[in-house]
C-alpha cells in the first residue's frame, strides 16, 4: 500500500529535522529580490541555501554583538 502525503511528510521531517530536534524547520515568504540574492549567494559560494541563511544570521549576530553567551547556552540546551 502506498504512503499517504502525511506519512511521506512525517518521514521527511524525521530524516531532515531529526527526532532529537537539533534542527528547526523555517518556513517564510520573502520578496523576489531577496530570493534572487539568495540564489546568487548559493551559486557564488557553492553552498546550500540553509548554509547561506545560517551564515548570514551568524555574521549579523556577530556584527551586532548578539552572540550567545555562556548563560544563554545553558538556557537553550
Amino acid at each position: 500500500m502506498a504512503m499517504t502525503n502525511a506519512e511521506r511528510q512525517k518521514k521527511f521531517r524525521e530524516k531532515n529535522i531529526g527526532i532529537k530536534g537539533k534542527n528547526f524547520r523555517l518556513q517564510s515568504i520573502i520578496d523576489l529580490k531577496t530570493h534572487d540574492e539568495l540564489e546568487r549567494l548559493v551559486l557564488r559560494l557553492n553552498i546550500s541555501k540553509q548554509d547561506v541563511i545560517e551564515r548570514a544570521i551568524h555574521e549579523l549576530a556577530v556584527n551586532l554583538g548578539c552572540e550567545i553567551d555562556e548563560w544563554e547556552k545553558d538556557q537553550y540546551q
